[in-house]
């Protein structure tokens, strides 16, 4: 794991991965299969080495090191399974692999961090627009008009197509208590700006 301080956090849009819709991929190879997977500009080379779910990747690099990797399969609900990758680092699950030059593994064995895990908002009312337009984007999509207008109320939007009538009423009541909490600060934030008069 990457314990050096002084450098500054990497974040997990930074560094190449191999995800969950790699893995169909991955489990159709046939034994001694090699297989390319390019994320932007870089690829790592991947070997099915038996019939089991091993494999071995070699990220693009000098040294040209490869690496071991499987693959492991949990139950879920109605007899189905879901695939996931297991850390050669550190032997856990995860939802995907990141590769450097040199090393093949999971996010925390690899030290990268998630950007949102740093944002920092230097008032109470910044963190709450920044929720409310956040849950606004998650109803609604970035691309509806005035969807980031916090003034206008979340009950002049239409429920969106394909979203059942339930599930909006819930996120609606949801955000509804989230709008009147950031309409209680923001007056209190607008206050502040009229008493230093």
């Amino acid at each position: 794991m990457n314990t050096d301080s002084s450098q500054k956090p990497r974040f997990v849009h930074e560094v190449s991965r191999l995800n969950g819709s790699n893995i169909p991929e991955l489990l159709a190879m046939a034994a001694g299969d090699k297989k390319f997977f390019w994320f932007g500009l870089n690829y790592v080379q991947v070997v099915r080495l038996d019939a089991a779910p091993h494999f071995a990747a070699r990220p693009l690099s000098l040294s040209g090191n490869w690496h071991r990797m499987r693959l492991e399969s949990t139950a879920t609900a109605f007899n189905g399974q879901r695939w996931w990758y297991v850390c050669p680092e550190c032997g856990k699950r995860s939802a995907a692999m990141y590769w450097s030059p040199d090393k093949l593994a999971c996010r925390k064995c690899m030290g990268l961090r998630y950007q949102s895990q740093y944002e920092t908002f230097s008032s109470e009312f910044e963190r709450l627009c920044h929720r409310v337009r956040k849950e606004r984007i998650a109803i609604w999509g970035p691309n509806e008009p005035d969807v980031e207008f916090l003034m206008r109320k979340p009950s002049s939007f239409k429920r969106p197509k394909g979203m059942r009538k339930k599930t909006f009423r819930r996120k609606l009541e949801r955000l509804q208590a989230l709008d009147a909490l950031w309409s209680g600060v923001a007056l209190r934030h607008l206050n502040s700006w009229t008493d230093g008069e």
